[in-house]
């Protein structure tokens, strides 16, 4: 019966959470022009639209006397040129990829090349963040269910660092690029994917009085700490992707 609770509330959870984060962060562009024409110019982004028209707000300001323009919308583009028009000339840049649902680029209009931000550094960030956390909470977690860090603690470390790294790579690697709503279609399976993987690594070297009773541990710390990650993944992608703004 607690089983198949638990499998349950599981199995539930991701429905409310995804809900509460359906509206989640909406798309933005910055790009700095550096060594920009002479006079006054403007900068439009250029791509092909898809069925479902994008809509997008720019706006303009100096900072330092650096001409930024930004670009927002609840979807942006996944590829696109810059057009810059200055003087009745009209330049047309080579088409980039987006970085990431909120990035920022440095455009050279003297050399054409682009300053581009790696996805990689809030990538790590969140592993950073996510991996202690995870031991944190599945640590205390081993407490209730009598089980021994001391005599534990090697396979709990590596499997978790295993898995983390796993959940890092899909669900930590879409939430960097496409926002909460778009990883929780990847946390949600990698959640379960990994909860299975883990108990049965825990039921087969974690040294307990009973085999069922890691297999019951690894049920329940997954879902805990699956649940910490998900209610916080609002917080989370404000924190990793400030390095790409």
């Amino acid at each position: 019966m607690k089983k198949r609770l638990i499998l349950c509330v599981f199995l539930l959870l991701p429905a409310f959470i995804t809900l509460a984060h359906a509206f989640g962060p909406e798309g933005k562009l910055s790009v700095t022009v550096t060594n920009p024409p002479e006079g006054d110019f403007t900068l439009t982004l250029d791509f092909e639209q898809p069925e479902e028209e994008i809509e997008i707000t720019t706006a303009r300001e100096e900072i330092d006397g650096v001409s930024v323009f930004t670009f927002t919308g609840a979807a942006l583009p996944e590829r696109f040129s810059l057009v810059i028009n200055a003087g009745g000339e009209t330049v047309r840049t080579r088409e980039i990829e987006l970085p990431a649902l909120q990035s920022a680029i440095v455009y050279d209009h003297l050399t054409g090349e682009f300053t581009i931000p790696s996805v990689m550094p809030p990538v790590f960030l969140y592993f950073g963040i996510t991996f202690p956390a995870i031991l944190l909470i599945e640590g205390l977690m081993l407490l209730p269910f009598g089980l021994s860090l001391a005599k534990n603690w090697k396979p709990f470390l590596l499997i978790n660092f295993l898995t983390q790294a796993a959940m890092t790579f899909t669900a930590g690697m879409s939430l960097v690029r496409s926002g909460t709503a778009a990883a929780f279609f990847i946390l949600f399976p990698m959640g379960l994917l990994v909860m299975i993987a883990e108990t049965l690594l825990y039921e087969h070297f974690f040294e307990a009085k009973k085999p069922r009773i890691a297999l019951a541990y690894g049920m329940m710390a997954n879902l805990v700490s699956w649940v910490a990650v998900a209610v916080a993944s609002g917080w989370l992608y404000g924190v990793v992707s400030s390095l790409l703004l």
